[in-house]
């Protein structure tokens, strides 16, 4: 389309000497830049320069760690077994056999090593 420009007879309304930066974005509260370009922070972890989808990667102290893969347990890289899936303290347990107490990992009673196959679902009396 044709560019309308200004009369330059008319006087433009005076404005205020101090610059205004560009204004962010209402869906963007804070600027996050990675490698010189700008990211969404709820979606994606920068790392390296790089961004990577916050569902499938995690940064473990300085490390990058594929979720699927691995788990982060207090800075520790650890990678996820069969059975071990969740974190206590430094190390990697099945929550299924161990209960984590103050951050220890600890056999739960009752449960028989040798039964493997089947799934014996025992109740614990502990409230």
């Amino acid at each position: 389309g044709p560019s309308t420009a200004p009369n330059p007879t008319t006087k433009p309304p005076t404005k205020p000497t101090t610059t205004l930066s560009t204004p962010t974005p209402p869906w963007k509260p804070n600027y996050h830049e990675c490698g010189g370009k700008e990211y969404d922070p709820t979606t994606y972890i920068c790392y390296k320069d790089r961004t990577y989808f916050k569902d499938k990667y995690d940064i473990c102290g300085s490390f990058l760690i594929v979720t699927t893969k691995e788990k982060c347990c207090n800075g520790r890289i650890k990678k996820i077994r069969k059975r071990k899936t969740e974190c206590c303290g430094k190390s990697l347990i099945n929550p299924k056999r161990i209960n984590c107490i103050d951050g220890k990992p600890v056999k739960k009673t009752g449960t028989s090593m040798l039964r493997v196959g089947k799934d014996v679902t025992s109740s614990s009396n502990k409230g």
